[in-house]
Order: structure tokens, then sequence, then C-alpha cells
């Protein structure tokens, strides 16, 4: 089975229902899924970026660099069919599109993907009814998903550069050696073999590891170097596998499901030290995680609250965002 990557994040708003005998009952009355995009294909500067390191180009795909694919879509939609069925089942949602309608609000942020990601999630919770995805327009720097980038907020660079040392014993080298067996596979992948590269080509293992500002992330310290590559890499490797492109496809024949999960230990542990880190974390997510706070006191009060995403009648909020939350 392949399904598309992502983050789900659910959060559901219980009310008691009733009163009296049977009070203890609950009734469901908000849900929130915040969303990862569905499959795409690599971006432009992943693919600029990534091209140095491997002896045959990357593979074309049908749509342009970083918009959902058709199969992408197909598999949002499949989702949004599941989440009809649970959330009808669960008295959320009537089951007909004419009326659920007005109890499903849809935000993205605002690039292609994740607007057509939440359309696809729209096609399978209201079939065959037009849907409207609130987003800003034009790829425009949404502060709700990415606030430094829009300049909401002043990080503290010196205390973000601090946290990520502290998570790798002081030295970047440090998880590279711990990553040697994944980053060499990952060589034998790029190349299709063993020993040096061809002319015009490099060794991931023969750049530098070092800490460096991520300018998607306000300057805050992140990885370069070996493990930085090998997280694009291996995404790259997984977009192909879960676009369901043929084995022969997905990193030039040489990664099968095996070789990728050995491969996501790359993306895992990058994540894991960067993204993961407790204070970059607040800095880049706090402003959505208020949104949606706002959102269940609006549930849970039926009435309207400032910052809340979607109005009081919203009882399944969709927020198809990018993965930099």
């Amino acid at each position: 089975m392949r399904i598309a990557p992502g983050l789900l994040l659910f959060v559901a708003l219980l009310a008691p229902f009733g009163y009296g005998a049977g009070a203890d009952r609950e009734e469901l009355r908000l849900v929130m899924v915040v969303s990862r995009h569905g499959v795409r294909p690599p971006t432009a500067d992943a693919n600029r970026a990534m091209g140095k390191y491997a002896a045959q180009p990357w593979p074309k795909w049908e749509v342009p660099d970083g918009y959902l694919t058709p199969h992408g879509k197909h598999l949002m939609q499949l989702m949004g069919e599941y989440y009809r069925a649970v959330y009808t089942r669960e008295g959320l949602l009537t089951g007909d599109a004419g009326r659920d309608a007005a109890r499903i609000f849809f935000r993205a942020d605002s690039d292609e993907r994740t607007i057509e990601s939440a359309l696809g999630l729209a096609a399978g919770l209201l079939p065959g009814r037009p849907v409207e995805v609130q987003a800003l327009a034009g790829g425009a720097d949404d502060p709700l998903f990415h606030s430094l980038m829009a300049h909401v907020g002043r990080p503290d660079l010196a205390l973000a550069e601090a946290e990520l040392r502290g998570r790798i014993g002081g030295d970047a080298g440090i998880p590279v050696t711990a990553c040697g067996a994944s980053l060499a596979l990952l060589e034998r992948v790029l190349l299709g073999t063993e020993g040096p590269p061809p002319v015009g080509k490099s060794l991931v293992s023969a750049e530098a590891a070092r800490i460096a500002p991520d300018p998607r992330a306000g300057q805050m310290a992140t990885l370069a170097g070996p493990l930085l590559i090998g997280h694009r890499c291996a995404e790259d490797f997984l977009l192909e596998y879960t676009d369901a492109k043929p084995a022969a496809e997905v990193g030039w024949g040489r990664v099968d499901r095996r070789t990728l999960e050995q491969l996501l230990a790359l993306e895992a542990i990058y994540s894991d030290l960067t993204e993961t880190a407790p204070y970059r974390a607040r800095a880049q997510a706090s402003n959505l995680a208020s949104h949606l706070l706002a959102t269940l006191e609006q549930g849970a009060r039926d009435r309207p609250v400032p910052g809340a995403i979607g109005g009081p009648a919203a009882r399944l909020v969709i927020v198809s965002a990018h993965p930099a939350l």
C-alpha cells in the first residue's frame, strides 16, 4: 500500500450531552485537522541543490516543481472520503454535502500544493459541491504558517543556536558520524556504484558539517552539510515512492522499500534535531497554536472568538499546511 507522506494533527472537542439521566454521554462538537500537503515533486531549489550529487539526472515529473501531483490529489480525496465516513458516523456531519458545506471550513497555506490538497480533501468530504478554500494569494508568506518569514515575532537567534548545539553535543560532525552507514548507502544510490564520483559531481560525505542560519526559520540555526543533504534526498525518494511510480523510477531503480526505510533515518534524525527542538518549535509554531486554541475556545463557547479559524458554525476545520510548522 502506498500513502501520501505527511503530518496529521487531530484535535477534537467533546462536550456533555444532555442533562439528568445519560448526562455522562458526550457529543462531538468540533474537530480540527492540521494536515500536511499531499505528494509533490521536489521544489526547484531542491532540484538545483541535489543535482551535483547524483550521477544521473533527477527524474522529470508531470507537474511543475513543488506542485501537487494528480496521484497526490487522489490520495487527499480518499482521505476526505474517510473523514466523511468517520464523522458522519460520529454525528458531526450529516453525510449530505449540501447541509455539511456550512459545517466544514477550509484554510490553506498560499502554495499551490496546499490549496490543491485542501480541494482534494473537499472533493472527498463534499462530493459534487463547489468549495472555497481560504488562503492568501500569490504564494505570500502567511503568518499563520510562516510567522518568522512573515516577520511576525523576533526569534532569539543565540538561544536557538545554543539549543541546537546542546542537542548535538556541540559538534555538527557528531550526528554525521552516527549516520555514517545511511550516508554511505545514500552515496551508492546517488552514484549507482561505490568509489569516486564522476567528473563534475560531489560526494555528500565530502561536504562540511556545520551550523548555519536557516532562512526558512527566521535565520535560526540549523544543520548544514551531509545530514541536510541526506534529509532532502531521502524525502525526494519518498515522494517518488508515494506517487506510485514504477520501481524502476524510484531512486533510478535502486531504492526499494527496505532501502527507503534505511535512508529515511537521515530525514528523521535531521528533523528531530532541528524542527523538534523545543525553542525553535515554539518560535515557528506558537502563532498557529494560538489560533488553534482560539478555534477550540470558539467551539466550546459556540460564539465568535477573535483569532479563531472559521466561524462558530464550523464543526470540522481543515487546515492544509506547509511542513515548516
